[in-house]
């Protein structure tokens, strides 16, 4: 079941008060929030894993885009790197369908509104 919840700021706090029942959650209000500390809510208190995924990682678990690769073999004076994780979430011609702006430049263009005739 997909229960949608809006809060007005994404914490560790508010979430860990709601871990005890979710399976996963995926949180669209910026996707690096998940990048980078997303690991705070990993385990709730039974000790089960509880990913927080942005998006884009949440169509690659559901098989519904491709994942991204590391590049191996990795030289010994070089850190692990990603070959191709998007970080286009606010592009207009972003990869995936999974950012909200996504296909936005095929879009034909708003018509402007056209003035309105003063009464006087």
């Amino acid at each position: 079941m997909v229960i949608p919840i809006l809060l007005s700021e994404l914490s560790a706090g508010k979430l860990g008060l709601l871990r005890e029942w979710m399976d996963v959650c995926v949180q669209t209000s910026c996707p690096r929030l998940s990048i980078d500390w997303g690991h705070d809510f990993l385990v709730d208190g039974a000790g089960r894993v509880v990913p927080l995924l942005n998006p884009y990682e949440a169509k690659v678990a559901l098989g519904q885009a491709q994942g991204f690769q590391p590049r191996l073999p990795v030289p010994a004076t070089e850190s692990l790197l990603l070959d191709s994780y998007p970080m286009d979430f606010y592009a207009d011609e972003s990869l995936g369908d999974w950012t909200p702006r996504h296909g936005r430049s095929l879009r034909p263009g708003r018509r402007p509104v056209p003035a309105q005739l003063s009464v006087t």
